[in-house]
């Protein structure tokens, strides 16, 4: 185990740098080359490690042979606030100390799977770079178990290549609980195509001036239905039951002067009853109930109770929209789950096929 030449902190809880300290090459923590201002030597990223092995051009060549100054980074100088800045900023995040491993989350022994997954399909470090497009050496420093910084997507590339899981927690299991949690907290309302509202849109209510509106809303409401029609027909239905019933002539019921004249007083009050016993009468339709015209009087339904009747239908489509959609995330998490079943169980499959195979005696001999 590797301790900081400095503070004496174990490899296991920060990561490690080479550095030259008093004169040798000493292993120092972050913290302790920012405080003593030394210099580290940070192994190559895979970008750099990937440039290094790709063949360059010859005017490449003669452009550094030249000396191309402008195209050079230029370095910042380190100062005293540049170094309190640093500092500030391992404080603000204890994670980036840590060792990489620690940070992605990586399996004991995570090299010697790539090594073992890479000899049972028969790839030499060459040809497995090429296959998921990496360096050469970054992989067989990984295989060593060494980690350059930005070896994340690395890490990510062969777990997808060789079909492993190489961290303690994967990133379906991650997904699907964070993804309960989400759907426990705050429920998702979806469109037809698939986007997330705000609000649950409802029919906007016009306000009736006059009849004529009134009549024109009720037919536009219930388009669907066609109940512009059946209204029509009930309208008629009232006028004929009404005049049948009660055995009026027409002339009864002319506002013209011979009505005044030319009939009796006793004829009044029974077209004054007749109209007060209709009107008594009234259609009384209950919350969640539907309308059915066979066995209620149609004469007696009005514009407000064919509005309630809409208005449940609206309802109910959007109880059994947010029903359907339960099923869906339902559906979802299930087929989750089981990829995640299926996973661990080819993993377990090659673990047995590795130890009957004689992995397990190159495991212990490295222990040993």
């Amino acid at each position: 185990m590797e301790n900081c030449v400095r503070c004496k902190i174990s490899s296991e809880k920060v990561n490690l740098f080479d550095a030259v300290y008093e004169g040798r090459m000493e292993n120092i923590c972050e913290r302790c080359s920012i405080i003593e201002n030394v210099p580290i030597i940070k192994k190559p990223d895979p970008e750099v490690l990937k440039e290094a092995e790709e063949s360059n051009l010859v005017r490449d060549r003669l452009s550094k042979i030249k000396g191309d100054f402008d195209n050079k980074r230029k370095e910042p100088v380190d100062d005293y606030f540049s170094r309190k800045k640093k500092l500030k900023e391992i404080d603000d995040n204890p994670k980036l100390e840590l060792p990489l491993k620690e940070r992605l989350n990586l399996i004991k022994n995570y090299h010697w799977e790539i090594m073992k997954n890479r000899r049972r399909k028969g790839h030499s470090f060459k040809q497995l770079g090429m296959l998921i497009g990496e360096s050469e050496t970054l992989l067989e420093l990984i295989e060593k178990g060494k980690l350059p910084e930005g070896s994340e997507s690395v890490i990510r590339k062969l777990e997808q290549y060789f079909q492993v899981n190489l961290r303690n927690v994967s990133e379906a299991l991650e997904f699907l609980n964070r993804k309960n949690k989400e759907v426990l907290k705050t429920p998702i309302l979806l469109d037809d195509e698939g986007c997330e509202l705000l609000q649950i849109p409802e029919p906007e209510i016009e306000i009736i001036e006059n009849e004529d509106d009134e009549d024109n809303l009720s037919d536009d409401i219930l388009s669907n239905n066609d109940v512009s029609e059946i209204i029509g027909e009930e309208r008629k239905d009232v006028n004929e039951s009404f005049y049948d019933k009660k055995e009026i002539s027409e002339k009864k019921f002319s506002l013209g002067r011979p009505w005044r004249r030319g009939y009796k007083n006793d004829e009044v009050p029974e077209i004054k009853e007749i109209k007060n016993e209709e009107v008594s009468e009234k259609f009384v339709l209950k919350r969640g109930d539907d309308l059915n015209l066979n066995s209620v009087n149609s004469s007696r339904v009005t514009i407000k109770d064919l509005q309630e009747i809409h208005k449940n239908k609206i309802e109910a489509s959007k109880e059994e929209k947010r029903q359907e959609q339960k099923k869906i995330e339902e559906r979802e998490r299930l087929i989750e789950a089981k990829k995640e079943e299926l996973i661990l169980m080819k993993e377990k499959e090659s673990r047995d096929v590795d130890n009957y195979l004689g992995g397990s005696e190159l495991f212990r001999k490295k222990e040993e």
